[in-house]
């Protein structure tokens, strides 16, 4: 556990939206800054299946995700 408080970023785009990264290289972006959690909100869209599947195998990554 870091010495000190880790960061949220509760607002957060992706490509399906209009960020520049994806899911995955937004959780290692978070890790690399110590944001502990990040929350997905794309414009008008939700991750499809392939991407949740993705996702699901990062649920013990250090950057929790919320969508």
């Amino acid at each position: 556990m870091p010495s000190h408080p880790l960061y949220e970023s509760l607002h957060t785009h992706t490509r399906l939206s209009d960020g520049t990264m994806d899911h995955i290289e937004v959780l290692h972006a978070c890790q690399k800054n110590n944001i502990g959690i990040v929350a997905f909100t794309d414009h008008d869209i939700v991750p499809d299946k392939k991407i949740l599947s993705l996702l699901y195998q990062y649920k013990s990554h250090p950057t929790k995700w919320i969508i």
